[in-house]
């Protein structure tokens, strides 16, 4: 073999095993994935054999620099940036809409999907507010909400205004809107409902008031339409008989001044006793002019019902509801005499026999009243001449009296024959005179009715 043929194969030799000794040795090569730097050994000889070597996977999505088939030199950098997947809810109740990208910036996502934001739109991932220009982590996929801002008109009394949110609930978009709402004031749609479409909604301000129970006060506000559901929502509602004034359906009073009268009623029983009665029954077995008790009179027992209606702890009225007679009166029956028993007395003139005795008022009269000489008449109602001897009782007594004979103590006999008006309060017997023996008469006697006894007889003196 000569010399130059040696040589020939010892270069090659050489240079085989330069060349093993090259791709069996481990070289450093730096790997960045979606900018996170990482070092790597490997003995691959190309830029993708490197990357499955050290099993980190690949998508086709994925931009890989240098490409994959590039040699693998030692110290060389490998970016990479891996493709996310990406799905974007732009319309309620439509499908998302699923992009896939390598870009980390929200607004390039968008851009790829053809989605365009207004101001107010929100863009929300996880449910959370993002910006579109701040990028996010690198992750596999994400889910991203586009809210929409709709139009809601605000109207408070005679003003209207006009607001573009993309607020999740109706109080949220008007806290973000500058809108203060008190604890009383009233919206005529819930706070909570969702913004999800173009609302209209009215705010009643709330207005003060003065609440009054039992004379101590108060404060509170309501935007109610009536006085009951403002007192109702203030932790005063009227309950049972309670009344408000003004009247609980009533709107709320210009002075803000309400009272509330609570009112409660009671049952009661209430016992009363009924009066009882006297009847007059004839006693043969009691003496004329004498009075027995026949019955004892009772009293009657009534039970009522009264609905006792209190306002504010007084006692207003007591309505009777219903009555029921527990026992009946009972009259008591009282017994005049009817049995006549003729009696004597001594008296000046003699002995005399009388059948009644009783206590009268005497007066005196003359044909010419007493002295008066003016006008003078002596005829009696009878016919006879007035005189001693005749008396006059009143008109009630005279029909069953006339020509009965009386025994007057200090007068003497005489006969009744006149009457005249005489006293409604009292027995009165009127003794006659001439004009020349007129003496004048103003006392009590006990005046005697001498026998016969007359057949019919008044067993009560009128």
């Amino acid at each position: 073999m000569n010399r130059k043929l040696i040589l020939l194969l010892s270069g090659a030799l050489l240079l085989i095993v330069a060349a093993a000794l090259f791709f069996l040795f481990p070289r450093r090569i730096t790997l960045v994935v979606d900018g996170q730097p990482q070092t790597l050994h490997s003995t691959a000889l190309t830029v993708g054999a490197a990357l499955e070597q050290a099993g980190i996977p690949q998508n086709p999505q994925d931009i890989v620099q240098p490409a994959p088939a590039t040699w693998l030199r030692p110290g060389m950098e490998i970016q990479i940036l891996r493709a996310h997947r990406i799905w974007i809810e732009d319309a309620p109740g439509q499908p998302p809409i699923e992009i896939i990208s390598t870009a980390h910036l929200p607004t390039e996502w968008l851009t790829q999907a053809n989605i365009t934001l207004t101001a107010q739109d929100v863009l929300l991932l996880n449910g959370q507010a993002i910006s579109p220009q701040e990028p996010l982590p690198p992750q596999p996929s994400y889910l991203l909400q586009v809210r929409r801002a709709v139009p809601l008109t605000l109207q408070i009394g005679e003003e209207q205004n006009r607001i573009q949110s993309s607020a999740e609930t109706l109080a949220t978009a008007l806290w973000q809107a500058g809108v203060q709402l008190a604890p009383a004031d009233r919206l005529s749609l819930p706070s909570d409902t969702a913004l999800n479409q173009a609302l209209v909604v009215r705010l009643q301000r709330a207005v003060p008031l003065t609440i009054t129970i039992q004379g101590q006060s108060f404060q509170a506000a309501s935007a109610a339409e009536t006085i009951g559901q403002a007192l109702a929502e203030n932790g005063f509602p009227l309950l049972g008989l309670d009344y408000s004034i003004p009247d609980a359906a009533a709107p709320l009073p210009e002075d803000g001044q309400i009272r509330i009268v609570r009112v409660r009623e009671e049952i009661t029983l209430q016992q009363k006793l009924l009066p009882y009665g006297k009847q007059y029954v004839a006693d043969p077995n009691t003496e004329l002019d004498q009075r027995s008790t026949v019955q004892s009179g009772q009293f009657g027992v009534e039970l009522a019902r009264l609905r006792l209606r209190y306002e504010d702890g007084q006692q207003v009225a007591s309505l009777p509801e219903a009555a029921w007679l527990i026992r009946p009166p009972i009259d008591e029956q009282i017994g005049y005499g009817t049995q006549v028993v003729v009696r004597t007395l001594e008296t000046p003139s003699g002995t005399i026999e009388y059948w009644r005795a009783v206590n009268v008022y005497i007066t005196s009269y003359s044909p010419c009243g007493q002295g008066n000489r003016s006008f003078c008449n002596d005829i009696t109602a009878s016919g006879m001449t007035l005189r001693y001897g005749i008396l006059a009782v009143n008109e009630s007594w005279y029909g069953w009296m006339v020509g009965q004979q009386l025994y007057i103590p200090d007068y003497g006999v005489g006969v009744v024959a006149d009457w005249g008006y005489g006293f409604s309060d009292k027995y009165w017997v009127d003794v006659g005179y001439s004009e020349d023996d007129y003496v004048p008469w103003s006392s009590y006697r006990t005046i005697y009715f001498l026998t016969p006894v007359p057949e019919n007889i008044p067993w009560i003196l009128p």
